[in-house]
């Protein structure tokens, strides 16, 4: 990609952001719901002024966002405010994620007639919540520092802290019986533990 269809990428990609958060702000909506639906409209999946190789193009950049974001997100956790927050991250944190996920798990067993490892990965996918969004939207609104605000910082916290042994889990609730002479369930498990 030559760099005047990386400049016109660009512009359109501000231009339609820009549009987008003005005109949901405006509305009483929020800057995010702003920016997920300029990312709808300029994606690559969706009718638009800009190519779709200029999209994956430009994927560097858009991580380098997320990379920003999340860096943002770490000023936020102080380890003495962590320290501080230890009941609610892996108390009602963790609980949320459980209960949240042997719910659906549960839904999806028994009405749906989903395999067990299926629907515990479903579950617990669907346990978690866009931290990028809420921390977004609590900022914006000014309730980061309330009570509800910290509860609901603890919870995502949480659910951040629980991507590594969902993400471990995986593979191992992916397990065919055509693996089996690979490693035993029992070794997979201490693995996943002691990680």
């Amino acid at each position: 990609m030559d760099i005047p269809s990386i400049l016109l990428a660009v512009v359109v990609f501000l231009a339609a952001t820009a549009t987008c958060v003005i005109l949901f702000e405006r509305l009483g909506f929020g800057a995010i719901l702003g920016f997920i639906v300029a990312g709808i409209i300029i994606g690559p999946y969706t009718p638009g002024p800009v190519p779709v190789h200029a999209v994956e193009e430009l994927q560097s950049v858009a991580e380098l966002g997320v990379v920003l974001f999340l860096f943002t997100v770490g000023l936020e956790m102080r380890p003495e405010k962590v320290w501080a927050m230890r009941r609610l991250i892996f108390g009602l944190g963790s609980a949320q994620m459980l209960v949240t996920a042997a719910l659906l798990a549960g839904y999806l067993i028994f009405f749906v007639h989903v395999p067990w490892e299926t629907a515990i990965i479903v579950g617990l996918a669907l346990a978690m919540s866009s931290t990028a969004i809420v921390m977004a939207t609590l900022g914006e609104r000014g309730e980061l520092a309330t009570e509800h605000g910290r509860t609901t910082f603890a919870v995502l916290m949480a659910q951040d802290l629980w991507i590594v042994p969902v993400m471990a889990l995986i593979p191992i609730l992916a397990h065919t019986t055509a693996q089996t002479g690979t490693t035993p369930f029992w070794e997979k498990m201490a693995l996943v533990v002691g990680v």
